[in-house]
């Protein structure tokens, strides 16, 4: 996959980019229409409910990212350093809250996000960072930092329990105009709830 290509020394220098800029400017995204019937948009959030389990999705603006990261006492955030003229991650916040009877499963390494004309990327991985960052970054508590905040492994969480955290996603073409967010690998006990989201790309006048 070409994402996959893309992501090469420079990773945190610049090749991390979101939407964020294209033919119409700065880009944006809001919920659209959401596909399936138990989703619903509240605000600037996608809600999904079923059997006493929330899941609650986000797209994070580079701003969001650093509130993130400067409300969770211990972490650092790993994009601080990029110059204001870097491409910047595209990132969503799940939280996910089960109330439920049924253990939760979900695999991120099968999330994917794909635009109107079926272009699709993957999730930056945990790995992906650890090879990638200096010995000097690795010190100075950043690869902790980003295993502690994104999903990258398997997901099981017990009744009662909740997690959340930062899916992250390389650039896509900047002539996108709507994002399916797609959780392909999503289980409540052992019925498959794959679950879809939809956002509107929204462009500011350059």
């Amino acid at each position: 996959m070409w994402f996959r290509q893309a992501v090469g020394a420079t990773l945190l220098a610049g090749t991390l980019a979101a939407c964020a800029s294209g033919p119409g400017g700065e880009a944006f995204l809001r919920p659209g229409p959401q596909p399936l019937p138990d989703s619903r948009t509240v605000g600037e959030r996608i809600v999904y409910s079923e059997k006493d389990i929330t899941l609650v999705v986000e797209w994070l603006s580079f701003e969001s990212i650093a509130w993130y990261y400067k409300n969770r006492p211990g972490l650092v955030n790993p994009f601080e350093a990029l110059p204001l003229s870097s491409p910047k991650p595209l990132a969503f916040l799940l939280k996910l809250e089960n109330r439920g009877q049924e253990t939760v499963y979900f695999d991120p390494q099968q999330v994917s996000l794909t635009d109107q004309d079926r272009l699709r990327v993957f999730p930056l991985r945990y790995e992906d960072f650890y090879l990638q960052l200096t010995e000097e970054k690795q010190q100075a508590g950043t690869l902790p930092s980003i295993q502690a905040s994104i999903f990258s492994g398997y997901v099981a969480l017990s009744p009662n329990k909740e997690r959340e955290g930062l899916l992250l996603f390389h650039e896509l073409p900047p002539n996108s105009k709507t994002l399916l967010l797609e959780l392909s690998s999503f289980y409540i006990g052992a019925e498959a709830k794959p679950l879809l989201f939809t956002f509107d790309v929204v462009r500011k006048a350059p």
